[in-house]
């Protein structure tokens, strides 16, 4: 597998592992070096594997903390855009409930004003809903003249035992005086 890291090197490597870098000169598939390089050659040779092997992850580091800002940046917009989408169907609820209201007040508006024109006149039809109102109030009601009578005698036949002076003309109210 070969690896370009810069122009003038070529990385050579098997199964994963980097076997060595070698000057374009050389024959790839060679898997040392040739004996012509001296030590200190070689010693260069693995500083510079071990600076692209650096180099390398720094990249690969770069790369992936640019990955997170991104996939961070993108989350941040989602939730923005997902806030922004209830907000507006929000909006649009309030504002249908809001016309619902509107149009079932102009109807009620409506069947009104027909309703006090069908009386000709604005007080005739006050005077019909102020009569109807009285006369669903009284429905039911008992008055005084529909009380049987013996329960009135028995309350003052009550009174005039506990002794409490009850009638016309009688400017003292309690108990009598024996």
């Amino acid at each position: 597998m070969l690896h370009f890291c810069r122009p003038a090197t070529v990385e050579f490597a098997t199964s994963g592992s980097v076997l060595a870098t070698v000057m374009p000169e050389l024959v790839i598939g060679q898997t040392e070096l040739p004996s012509s390089y001296s030590y200190r050659s070689q010693s260069r040779v693995r500083i510079e594997i071990a600076k692209n092997h650096g180099e390398a992850e720094l990249e690969q580091a770069r790369m992936r903390a640019e990955q997170t800002v991104v996939d961070a940046e993108a989350e941040h917009r989602k939730h923005l855009l997902i806030a922004e989408a209830e907000g507006k169907a929000k909006a649009l609820l309030g504002e249908g409930e809001s016309t619902r209201v509107a149009l079932e007040g102009d109807a009620q508006a409506t069947v009104l004003r027909k309703q006090i024109e069908s009386y000709g006149d604005p007080r005739l039809y006050a005077v019909s809903m102020v009569s109807k109102h009285l006369a669903q109030n009284w429905v039911g009601r008992t008055t005084l003249m529909q009380l049987p009578l013996r329960s009135t005698r028995q309350s003052a036949a009550r009174r005039d035992r506990q002794g409490i002076a009850v009638g016309r003309g009688s400017r003292r109210v309690g108990r009598r005086s024996s």
